[in-house]
């Protein structure tokens, strides 16, 4: 019996129609990276070279990409990497995966640090993970004079934060430092912007994720506490010392503790809390802002 043989495009539609039955999210465009990734090709170049044969070894590679996104792990850590304000991001369970959601936070950093005219600009990131929040901005903002320091708990994490400030070319605006949120920062050190995507996840939003998140992704990213709420009050308490007049302080939430959220927020230090939605139209940032001297 001749043997079959898979073309990209067979292939695919074979692998597509696997992922549905076996309930796998966007079965297509799973199928997609993994084979991109494989045969070292983006979905676009997928499409041109649709005829193309795949050699065995690719095919037996492929195959065990298929079983490891049956069994749950993200298409993400599969492939390695991640695409965030349109760069690509080097990704391992050692950090969260960085989600379009995210990107919301990215814009509210560039709309405010468009209206300030210090210089250079002084930005602290809290929880940096894979580097994504810090690396996009300082690529957008190649021109402006600004540094970042961005912090995290997790040596792993650091390293792959620092990798993908390289890929990205922006390593020279970006210090990383090992550091349990405001640790590593001196006492007397301001900032003009502080910025974080924080574990907020609370005990029983945790137990309730789907496990593809749970199973995979990084507890210490996700998980805060009981309630969900510790590191906004603490960054909310320390980072008012640790921020300039006028400074800002932006930070993702989950969108079902924003009464809870604004009962955190002192108004004698800081303006009454700003929410900006994301795609979905979801609450998913918060903006404060440091009262000057005399509004205190």
């Amino acid at each position: 019996m001749q043997k079959q043989t898979w073309t990209i495009k067979s292939i695919i539609s074979w692998t597509s129609n696997y992922f549905s039955e076996k309930d796998v999210d966007a079965p297509r465009i799973s199928a997609e990276l993994l084979l991109g990734s494989v045969l070292d090709l983006s979905r676009v170049n997928l499409y041109i070279n649709y005829d193309k044969p795949l050699s065995d070894s690719e095919l037996k590679q492929y195959k065990t990409y298929i079983q490891r996104r049956i069994g749950g792990e993200p298409t993400q850590y599969i492939t390695g990497t991640q695409e965030f304000w349109s760069l690509d991001f080097k990704v391992t369970p050692s950090v969260l995966i960085p989600r379009a959601d995210t990107e919301t936070l990215v814009e509210r950093a560039l709309a405010f640090i468009s209206t300030c005219q210090q210089t250079p600009l002084n930005i602290l990131e809290i929880g940096t993970g894979s580097g994504a929040i810090s690396i996009a901005i300082a690529h957008e903002l190649k021109e402006r004079d600004l540094q970042i320091k961005a912090i995290d708990i997790s040596e792993d994490a650091l390293k792959i934060a620092e990798e993908n400030a390289t890929l990205n070319g922006v390593a020279e605006k970006i210090e990383f430092l090992l550091s349990d949120k405001f640790n590593a920062v001196s006492k007397s050190e301001k900032f003009d912007l502080i910025i974080s995507n924080p574990p907020y996840i609370s005990e029983e939003f945790y137990d309730k994720l789907e496990s593809k998140v749970k199973d995979h992704e990084p507890k210490l990213a996700l998980y805060a506490d009981e309630d969900g709420l510790i590191f906004y009050r603490e960054i909310f308490s320390a980072g008012h010392g640790h921020l300039n007049e006028g400074g800002c302080i932006l930070i993702e939430i989950d969108h079902r503790k924003k009464d809870d959220l604004i009962s955190l927020v002192d108004n004698e230090k800081y303006s009454a809390p700003v929410f900006y939605k994301d795609l979905p139209g979801l609450n998913r940032v918060l903006e404060i802002t440091k009262r000057s001297t005399s509004q205190e």
